[in-house]
């Protein structure tokens, strides 16, 4: 099965590739449940599948996915799945199984599929028993749809919409659940572990340069990119089978690849690139420099507060504008933990549907990235941000951004409140948002 479905993939890949470079990510999704979920799922509501056998087969569609958004393998595994409106293997496996059950309790008792079922019922010992039975009615009792102690009887009647329906309901429902749950930290904020330095003795020393780093509360969460996901999904469909809004618009790879880096929260940026580092390690270079303070560089700096980044964002803003776009969030949710308010903004403008939003959106994030990557390359001497993102020769004419001061808006002109009469919260020193700061102070090493 899994060499099988191997060989389906990689014709998927061939004909996506056939059709269209800008091949919208909806139709890449389409084609994989056409051409390789079959292949998949031949027969497996009949035979036990082990472990190594399913977690074979989640390393094809994740494979798969994550070509379809030209992201890397260090991607969250569930939230790449979510993108492309696919799930995990074991709830297709897990689905097939309850349903084949329920048709077989169904059938009349001189049936020999009915036969068969009271023989692995009666054979407790069996592996088929213990591997194959026993998961299907645990599953079917948590689904409220374990009938007649699971025994075959002429009177169950077995509809096939209904039953199907209420499954496929339950499984996207346990999806939904585990991105939400895994990644939403309202309740406990885990800092990161690498926030300040401790010495051998336990001690927490704060330098005085890590004293000068401002941002916002969201900076102190270990994952902030796991928040911001959840966040985005909300506008969308609850149901995981669609893929996101943005995938029925035709762009092109490169702009793809430039979303879902944002959008999954693995841009390379020096929040994403140096992580298990210094916090002072992940500051921003060109605020820095210009004396606009050391802040911490993630999307939510890039995409709304870096100077380096005003001329694309004023374009982007007054295009925006004209699209009739709004942020949305920010008024629906305000009764949301404070710890990630500042991500609601990035959430709604990572949120877009209208291929009017998409396209100049992906462009700008696209843009800041080449803009980025040509700062580190011609002013800091520093070629490995071409690693993580290409220079393009099209990316050229953004050089002159480098040096063109007078287009170049500082804090004191908030652009979101110009265009959209907003104000973006107000960056702050890490240490006024932790809530043991005396009991920091107090072990600071002098």
């Amino acid at each position: 099965v899994v060499e099988k479905s191997t060989r389906a993939m990689f014709l998927c890949l061939s004909r996506v590739n056939r059709l269209n470079k800008n091949c919208p990510l909806y139709l890449k999704s389409m084609l994989f449940k056409a051409y390789v979920m079959p292949v998949m799922s031949y027969a497996c509501e009949a035979l036990p599948f082990t472990k190594t056998k399913i977690d074979a087969l989640n390393k094809i569609i994740i494979r798969y996915c994550r070509w379809a958004l030209n992201v890397p393998k260090n991607s969250n595994r569930l939230h790449t799945l979510r993108e492309c409106g696919l799930r995990p293997f074991e709830y297709v496996y897990r689905a097939a199984k309850a349903n084949y059950y329920l048709l077989l309790q169904s059938r009349p008792l001189n049936h020999l599929t009915t036969y068969a079922l009271l023989h692995i019922m009666n054979n407790k010992r069996s592996a088929l028993y213990k591997k194959w039975l026993c998961p299907v009615i645990e599953d079917l009792r948590k689904w409220d749809l374990y009938f007649n102690n699971g025994l075959p009887c002429n009177s169950f009647v077995y509809k096939k919409n209904v039953f199907s329906a209420r499954i496929r309901s339950n499984c996207d429902n346990e999806f939904n659940d585990i991105i939400h749950n895994t990644s939403t930290q309202e309740k406990q904020i885990n800092m990161h572990e690498k926030l300040f330095d401790v010495d051998d003795n336990g001690y927490i020393s704060i330098s005085p340069e890590s004293m000068q780093i401002r941002g916002h509360p969201h900076n102190l969460i270990h994952s902030p990119n796991t928040i911001i996901y959840p966040l985005m999904i909300l506008n969308n469909s609850v149901n995981v089978r669609k893929n996101a809004q943005y995938g029925n618009v035709c762009i092109s790879p490169r702009l793809c690849r430039a979303l879902s880096l944002f959008r999954l929260g693995i841009a390379p940026l020096n929040r994403n690139l140096e992580l298990k580092k210094n916090i002072s390690a992940r500051t921003c270079s060109f605020c820095m420099k210009n004396d606009f303070g050391l802040l911490i560089e993630d999307e939510y700096h890039i995409c709304f507060e870096c100077p380096l980044f005003s001329s694309l964002r004023n374009k982007l803003f007054s295009t925006l504008v004209s699209c009739e776009f709004q942020f949305n969030n920010t008024l629906k949710h305000k009764n949301l933990h404070k710890y990630i308010n500042p991500l609601l903004l990035l959430a709604d403008l990572l949120c877009i549907k209208e291929s009017c939003h998409v396209r100049p959106i992906s462009r700008f994030l696209c843009d800041c990235l080449s803009l980025r990557s040509l700062y580190y390359t011609y002013e800091c001497n520093d070629t490995s941000a071409g690693k993580y993102w290409p220079i393009y020769n099209s990316d050229l004419k953004l050089k002159a951004l480098l040096y063109d001061n007078g287009t170049r808006i500082n804090f004191s002109e908030d652009l979101l409140f110009r265009f959209f009469s907003l104000s973006l919260p107000v960056n702050k020193p890490l240490v006024d948002f932790l809530e043991f700061t005396e009991l920091i102070i107090k072990k600071i090493v002098k």
